[in-house]
Protein backbone atom coordinates (compact mmCIF):
# COMPACT_ATOMS: atom_id res chain seq x y z
CA UNK A 1 0.00 0.00 0.00
CA UNK A 2 0.94 3.71 -0.87
CA UNK A 3 1.38 6.28 2.24
CA UNK A 4 -1.41 8.05 0.87
CA UNK A 5 -3.93 4.55 0.97
CA UNK A 6 -2.76 4.10 4.55
CA UNK A 7 -3.86 7.28 5.43
CA UNK A 8 -6.59 7.52 3.61
CA UNK A 9 -7.67 4.22 5.24
CA UNK A 10 -7.28 5.22 8.41
CA UNK A 11 -8.63 8.69 8.56
CA UNK A 12 -12.07 6.95 6.96
CA UNK A 13 -11.43 4.11 10.04
CA UNK A 14 -10.21 5.93 13.05
CA UNK A 15 -11.26 3.49 15.96
CA UNK A 16 -7.98 1.34 16.49
CA UNK A 17 -5.66 -0.82 14.08
CA UNK A 18 -4.58 -4.17 13.33
CA UNK A 19 -1.79 -6.27 11.70
CA UNK A 20 -1.09 -10.06 11.15
CA UNK A 21 1.43 -12.02 9.27
CA UNK A 22 3.33 -15.27 9.78
CA UNK A 23 6.71 -16.13 10.22
CA UNK A 24 8.90 -19.02 11.90
CA UNK A 25 5.72 -21.29 12.07
CA UNK A 26 3.83 -18.77 14.40
CA UNK A 27 1.35 -15.66 13.88
CA UNK A 28 3.09 -12.50 14.91
CA UNK A 29 0.24 -10.03 15.65
CA UNK A 30 0.21 -6.12 16.52
CA UNK A 31 -2.94 -4.27 17.42
CA UNK A 32 -3.62 -0.76 18.97
CA UNK A 33 -6.19 2.10 19.31
CA UNK A 34 -3.38 4.25 18.14
CA UNK A 35 -3.35 4.12 13.83
CA UNK A 36 0.05 5.62 13.63
CA UNK A 37 1.45 2.88 15.30
CA UNK A 38 0.29 0.35 13.03
CA UNK A 39 1.35 2.12 9.89
CA UNK A 40 4.67 1.89 11.60
CA UNK A 41 4.63 -1.44 12.09
CA UNK A 42 3.40 -2.18 8.63
CA UNK A 43 6.01 -0.23 7.04
CA UNK A 44 8.65 -2.01 9.26
CA UNK A 45 7.21 -5.74 8.45
CA UNK A 46 7.13 -4.85 4.65
CA UNK A 47 10.22 -3.40 5.00
CA UNK A 48 12.01 -6.84 6.32
CA UNK A 49 9.76 -8.98 5.21
CA UNK A 50 9.12 -8.00 1.66
CA UNK A 51 7.41 -10.78 0.77
CA UNK A 52 5.65 -12.22 3.41
CA UNK A 53 1.67 -11.97 3.07
CA UNK A 54 0.42 -9.30 5.93
CA UNK A 55 -2.92 -8.91 6.69
CA UNK A 56 -4.00 -4.83 7.93
CA UNK A 57 -7.14 -3.62 9.07
CA UNK A 58 -8.36 -0.10 9.85
CA UNK A 59 -11.40 -0.17 12.52
CA UNK A 60 -14.53 1.67 12.50
CA UNK A 61 -16.51 0.90 15.32
CA UNK A 62 -20.13 -0.84 14.86
CA UNK A 63 -20.73 -2.60 17.97
CA UNK A 64 -18.78 -3.06 21.20
CA UNK A 65 -16.85 0.17 21.89
CA UNK A 66 -13.75 1.82 21.14
CA UNK A 67 -11.22 -0.41 23.36
CA UNK A 68 -7.96 -1.82 21.98
CA UNK A 69 -9.44 -5.50 22.74
CA UNK A 70 -12.18 -5.17 19.93
CA UNK A 71 -9.35 -4.57 17.57
CA UNK A 72 -8.16 -6.62 15.14
CA UNK A 73 -7.03 -9.32 14.17
CA UNK A 74 -8.48 -11.70 17.05
CA UNK A 75 -7.59 -14.82 17.80
CA UNK A 76 -9.85 -18.18 16.68
CA UNK A 77 -7.83 -21.46 17.81
CA UNK A 78 -4.97 -23.41 17.94
CA UNK A 79 -3.33 -26.83 17.57
CA UNK A 80 -0.15 -28.39 17.17
CA UNK A 81 0.32 -26.92 13.85
CA UNK A 82 0.04 -23.29 15.37
CA UNK A 83 -2.86 -20.77 15.84
CA UNK A 84 -5.44 -19.48 13.12
CA UNK A 85 -5.88 -15.40 13.67
CA UNK A 86 -9.02 -13.49 12.03
CA UNK A 87 -9.73 -9.61 10.91
CA UNK A 88 -13.54 -9.53 9.76
CA UNK A 89 -14.45 -6.39 7.26
CA UNK A 90 -19.17 -5.70 7.98
CA UNK A 91 -21.54 -6.41 10.64
CA UNK A 92 -22.89 -9.46 11.97
CA UNK A 93 -26.33 -8.52 12.57
CA UNK A 94 -27.06 -11.62 14.97
CA UNK A 95 -24.33 -10.60 17.19
CA UNK A 96 -25.04 -6.95 17.03
CA UNK A 97 -26.71 -4.47 19.26
CA UNK A 98 -26.17 -6.74 22.68
CA UNK A 99 -24.83 -4.07 25.41
CA UNK A 100 -21.60 -5.69 25.42
CA UNK A 101 -18.08 -4.54 25.58
CA UNK A 102 -17.46 -7.05 23.10
CA UNK A 103 -17.94 -6.76 19.39
CA UNK A 104 -20.13 -8.76 16.73
CA UNK A 105 -16.71 -10.30 15.89
CA UNK A 106 -15.50 -11.50 19.42
CA UNK A 107 -19.18 -12.54 19.41
CA UNK A 108 -19.21 -14.88 16.69
CA UNK A 109 -16.14 -15.99 17.25
CA UNK A 110 -16.64 -16.91 20.73
CA UNK A 111 -20.26 -18.54 19.83
CA UNK A 112 -19.48 -20.26 16.47
CA UNK A 113 -15.28 -20.19 15.14
CA UNK A 114 -13.96 -21.40 18.79
CA UNK A 115 -15.52 -24.90 18.42
CA UNK A 116 -13.92 -25.86 14.47
CA UNK A 117 -11.50 -27.97 14.50
CA UNK A 118 -8.41 -25.60 13.81
CA UNK A 119 -7.07 -28.00 11.25
CA UNK A 120 -10.10 -28.10 9.34
CA UNK A 121 -11.21 -24.10 9.79
CA UNK A 122 -9.66 -23.16 6.62
CA UNK A 123 -10.77 -26.13 4.49
CA UNK A 124 -12.73 -25.28 1.37
CA UNK A 125 -15.74 -26.99 2.34
CA UNK A 126 -15.51 -25.26 6.10
CA UNK A 127 -15.15 -21.89 4.39
CA UNK A 128 -18.02 -22.16 2.20
CA UNK A 129 -20.54 -22.78 5.21
CA UNK A 130 -19.02 -19.98 6.60
CA UNK A 131 -19.49 -18.22 3.78
CA UNK A 132 -22.89 -18.76 3.74
CA UNK A 133 -23.68 -18.34 7.64
CA UNK A 134 -21.59 -14.83 7.61
CA UNK A 135 -24.01 -13.38 4.21
CA UNK A 136 -22.11 -10.99 1.66
CA UNK A 137 -21.99 -8.37 3.45
CA UNK A 138 -19.02 -9.61 5.90
CA UNK A 139 -16.14 -10.61 4.52
CA UNK A 140 -13.29 -12.84 6.91
CA UNK A 141 -9.46 -12.72 6.83
CA UNK A 142 -8.02 -15.99 8.15
CA UNK A 143 -4.16 -17.04 8.79
CA UNK A 144 -2.34 -19.78 10.13
CA UNK A 145 1.02 -20.11 11.05
CA UNK A 146 1.85 -21.51 8.24
CA UNK A 147 1.22 -18.18 6.73
CA UNK A 148 -1.69 -19.25 5.18
CA UNK A 149 -4.48 -16.89 4.03
CA UNK A 150 -8.39 -17.47 3.69
CA UNK A 151 -10.46 -14.94 2.55
CA UNK A 152 -14.60 -15.19 3.06
CA UNK A 153 -16.69 -13.44 0.60
CA UNK A 154 -13.45 -13.00 -1.11
CA UNK A 155 -15.41 -11.03 -3.98
CA UNK A 156 -17.37 -8.97 -1.85
CA UNK A 157 -14.34 -6.98 -1.72
CA UNK A 158 -11.83 -6.69 -4.66
CA UNK A 159 -8.22 -6.63 -5.88
CA UNK A 160 -5.91 -3.52 -6.55
CA UNK A 161 -2.44 -4.70 -7.75
CA UNK A 162 -1.55 -6.98 -5.78
CA UNK A 163 -3.41 -6.12 -2.70
CA UNK A 164 -6.62 -7.44 -1.69
CA UNK A 165 -9.04 -4.58 -0.07
CA UNK A 166 -12.55 -5.17 1.37
CA UNK A 167 -13.63 -1.55 0.73
CA UNK A 168 -12.56 1.49 -0.64
CA UNK A 169 -11.98 2.96 2.24
CA UNK A 170 -8.42 3.52 1.41
CA UNK A 171 -9.58 5.72 -1.89
CA UNK A 172 -9.85 9.83 -1.64
CA UNK A 173 -12.86 10.82 0.43
CA UNK A 174 -14.90 12.42 -2.47
CA UNK A 175 -14.52 9.10 -4.68
CA UNK A 176 -17.22 8.16 -6.55
CA UNK A 177 -16.61 4.13 -6.16
CA UNK A 178 -16.14 4.85 -2.12
CA UNK A 179 -19.66 5.68 -1.88
CA UNK A 180 -19.45 9.23 -0.97
CA UNK A 181 -20.98 11.15 -4.03
CA UNK A 182 -23.13 8.55 -5.74
CA UNK A 183 -24.96 10.00 -9.44
CA UNK A 184 -28.46 10.31 -8.94
CA UNK A 185 -28.09 7.91 -12.26
CA UNK A 186 -26.68 5.41 -10.49
CA UNK A 187 -29.01 5.64 -7.62
CA UNK A 188 -31.95 5.14 -10.27
CA UNK A 189 -30.16 2.34 -12.27
CA UNK A 190 -29.30 0.16 -8.95
CA UNK A 191 -31.28 -1.10 -6.16
CA UNK A 192 -31.03 0.01 -3.13
CA UNK A 193 -27.77 -1.07 -1.15
CA UNK A 194 -28.35 -3.28 2.30
CA UNK A 195 -24.64 -2.09 3.45
CA UNK A 196 -22.54 1.02 3.60
CA UNK A 197 -19.93 1.19 0.47
CA UNK A 198 -17.15 2.54 3.26
CA UNK A 199 -17.31 0.20 6.34
CA UNK A 200 -19.79 -2.29 4.84
CA UNK A 201 -21.95 -1.49 8.15
CA UNK A 202 -25.79 -2.38 7.86
CA UNK A 203 -27.55 0.44 6.71
CA UNK A 204 -30.94 1.11 8.89
CA UNK A 205 -33.04 4.21 6.79
CA UNK A 206 -34.34 5.13 3.42
CA UNK A 207 -31.83 7.68 2.93
CA UNK A 208 -28.48 5.64 4.17
CA UNK A 209 -29.71 2.96 1.18
CA UNK A 210 -30.29 5.16 -1.25
CA UNK A 211 -26.81 7.00 -0.64
CA UNK A 212 -25.30 3.59 -0.24
CA UNK A 213 -23.07 5.32 2.74
CA UNK A 214 -23.97 5.24 6.87
CA UNK A 215 -24.54 8.19 8.81
CA UNK A 216 -21.44 8.03 10.31
CA UNK A 217 -19.30 7.46 6.72
CA UNK A 218 -21.56 10.93 5.34
CA UNK A 219 -20.17 12.44 8.51
CA UNK A 220 -16.62 11.89 8.82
Amino acid sequence: MTKEQLLRASINNPHGAGIMWASNGKINHRKSLNNEEIIAEYNRVRKENPDVIIALHFRIMTDGGITAENCHPYFVSKNKAGSVYLMHNGRLLSYSNRNTAKSDTRLYIADILKHIPPGEIMQDYCLKLIQQAIGHGNKFVLMNAKGETAIVNEGAGHWHGENWYSNYSYRPILSKEAGRMPSRIKVKRRQKADYCQICSSFLFSELEREQEICEYCDNV
